[in-house]
């Protein structure tokens, strides 16, 4: 169940704050399509040839089950059970944006306005001392003991059109060292009608249009030798990150991707968006386990080495 209109959202019980996973757990507003939108869902292209969806292999298509809420909750129950102290108050309303999408650009205005600062949010209080989100707040043990460890870095999320283009490409959304604005993870804002995790067992068009998406976002990890990435719909959220070999090599074409997640998705018990994306933020901020060489793009020059290998399919 999704809810849409003016809607203030489930609050919290009486008497305590929200903790992280109640505030990453909440209903997300719904996104409907407009009766008016190019449903025809022609996939983006590289005019010159960057990515083609022949550069994913479909053999090397792995299921990332590391990615689920068990182990979300094994490796930051402890801080996702903290409180937030500067819960926001902000009436949520589903008219500041347009009533309804008709493109990639609808369902980006529609997103920021609640999922993206909700994500921003609950990464603030992972990584920046309480005292500054609320005045006289003690930061709770389980995040001093987190950022005392320094192994990981604090990231913000922003719009691709921060960052300079390698090639003329942008991700729609990125998420960068918040000193440096190095880039640690890339994303992508589609609509269903163009990518839908649902034509990986398509028809022939249909898996084509899966892999052309797959290979866009997978281009913008390689040109940045970042890890991890993902394509958010008005529907759902698919994450991945790049495969490694037993010596911890890339493998070209190959992507481990987590379970599809429903934007309709809420519950304390549930991996939802909010939750998957603030737990992919987690991981590409780990300062040991964000980067990732890449056989195709220089990371100096950030000119692209060779072409990507061609599958066939």
């Amino acid at each position: 169940m999704a809810f849409d209109g003016l809607d203030y959202r489930p609050q919290t019980p009486p008497n305590r704050y929200p903790t992280i996973l109640d505030h990453l757990t909440r209903p997300q507003l719904e996104v409907k399509v407009s009766e008016h939108a190019n449903l025809d869902g022609t996939p983006t292209y590289s005019r010159a040839g960057y990515f083609s969806w022949k550069d994913i292999d479909p053999e090397q298509l792995h299921h990332w089950t590391d990615f689920s809420y068990s182990n979300v909750m094994d490796e930051f129950g402890e801080i996702l059970e903290t409180p937030m102290v500067a819960e926001s108050s902000v009436f949520y309303s589903a008219q500041r944006a347009s009533s309804v999408v008709r493109n990639e650009g609808d369902v980006e205005d529609r997103l920021k306005r609640f999922l993206w600062t909700d994500v921003q949010r609950a990464l603030d209080h992972v990584f920046l001392p309480h005292s500054t989100l609320f005045p006289g707040a003690r930061t709770p043990v389980p995040i001093q003991e987190f950022q005392a460890a320094k192994t990981h870095t604090y990231l913000n999320n922003k719009l691709g059109t921060s960052v300079p283009s390698i090639a003329g490409l942008k991700p729609d959304r990125i998420a960068v060292e918040d000193s440096t604005d190095v880039v640690r993870l890339v994303g992508d804002v589609k609509v269903s009608w163009k990518w839908a995790s649902s034509m990986a067992d398509g028809e022939r068009r249909e898996k084509h249009k899966y892999r052309q998406g797959l290979s866009q976002v997978n281009c913008y990890s390689n040109q940045r030798w970042t890890r991890y990435g993902f394509i958010l719909t008005e529907k759902e959220l698919q994450c991945f990150r790049r495969h490694v070999d037993e010596d911890g090599e890339p493998v070209d074409g190959a992507l481990d991707l987590a379970t599809p997640i429903p934007l309709s998705a809420y519950g304390r018990e549930v991996m939802t968006v909010e939750l998957g994306l603030w737990y992919l933020c987690m991981l590409a901020a780990d300062d040991d386990e964000w980067e990732l060489m890449s056989s195709t793009w220089n990371k100096k020059s950030r000119k692209r080495i060779r072409r990507s290998p061609i599958f066939r399919g």
